[in-house]
């Protein structure tokens, strides 16, 4: 990201990058830094790849929704050993045009979940692999999305028939 912050002196190279409408980091150092580059320089993306980045933090994610949630359709977050709930609180107030999320984290519990299901309501596509995940979070989940068109959860223990049924 160093790239991006280095060139944007540069102000038609600057202008390319507000324009961009989708960014794939999967697999790369993205730090609290870089995140916060992201948000406040790609100001129209609207996909975000973050599958296994290294760096991740709550933090940075957090100035991330802050910057560029707004314009933010689809958002991909997987192996974060740092991304917690608080990360999720962000994204539910900042990015509420969200359609396509999916999520993979040990580290995500009910709390980020419902925070997303009542500040996302344009959400079509949920995929969810979330060991913490209990029923209250599935039975939210498909309250607040009439629209939710796919839903794949996995990983967790904590379901019981209850949120099937």
């Amino acid at each position: 990201m160093l790239l991006y912050s280095n060139r944007c002196r540069d102000k038609f190279y600057c202008r390319e990058l507000q324009i961009t409408e989708s960014l794939d980091l999967q697999g790369c150092y993205v730090g609290d830094n870089g995140l916060a580059a992201v948000g406040k320089y790609f100001t129209r993306f609207e996909d975000l790849n973050m599958r296994f980045c290294e760096g991740l933090t709550d933090v940075g994610l957090d100035r991330l929704a802050l910057g560029c949630g707004r314009t933010l359709k689809s958002l991909e977050v997987a192996a974060s050993a740092k991304i917690t709930d608080v990360s999720l609180e962000a994204v539910g107030s900042y990015c509420r045009s969200l359609e396509t999320v999916s999520l993979e984290s040990e580290f995500i519990c009910n709390k980020g979940l419902l925070v997303v299901a009542q500040g996302c309501p344009l959400l079509i596509s949920l995929e969810l692999l979330c060991s913490k995940m209990t029923d209250e979070a599935l039975q939210a989940i498909t309250t607040f999305y009439p629209v939710l068109q796919f839903l794949s959860f996995c990983g967790s223990n904590y379901f019981t028939y209850k949120s099937v049924f």
